[in-house]
């Protein structure tokens, strides 16, 4: 006798996400928006996240962040560089999610971006290199893939503060 087992799994369509980050500036970019599954987050609904979104039929992780970056913040992006694809949730989730860094040219200021249909408010913020660990240790963070790419810009910004001799 073997017992059956019932799981409930949310199927959900790829997604791409881009950290925006430039060394000569000593600054990276990061969104804040609404997400209803924040809720109750005791800080703020309002998440402090990279640029991402979700692929378009069989678009490619590198043309859903290209069209993303420039409806979430303007920017243009050339060079992408992968660091993990992931399951964020694989216990109840099938969405495969593909982190990307790119070096690219940042605007002076921050703004509001988002596309109006997709009843999109996202706030574009930008901090200095400097304020990465503090960032990293207020608890405000509180998705994978923004604490991840902010890891990884820890690291390549230390290398590239401290070269190795």
């Amino acid at each position: 006798y073997t017992h059956v087992l019932q799981r409930e799994l949310v199927h959900r369509p790829e997604a791409a996400g881009v950290l925006l980050y430039n060394d000569q500036k000593q600054q990276f970019a990061l969104i804040e928006q609404f997400r209803v599954g924040a809720l109750d987050d005791p800080q703020s609904p309002w998440q402090l996240e990279i640029i991402a979104g979700v692929l378009d039929g069989d678009e490619s992780p590198e043309s859903c962040i290209r069209r993303e970056s420039l409806e979430e913040s303007g920017c243009e992006v050339q060079n992408l560089d992968h660091l993990f694809s992931f399951y964020p949730s694989a216990g109840a989730c099938s969405e495969l999610f593909h982190l990307y860094v790119a070096e690219t040219e940042l605007p002076a200021e921050g703004g509001v971006f988002g596309v109006d249909d997709e009843g999109e408010n996202i706030q574009l913020h930008l901090f200095n290199y400097s304020e990465i660990q503090t960032l990293l240790d207020s608890g405000r963070l509180r998705n994978a893939p923004v604490i991840m790419a902010l890891q990884w810009l820890a690291q390549h910004s230390k290398t590239i503060i401290n070269p190795k001799r």
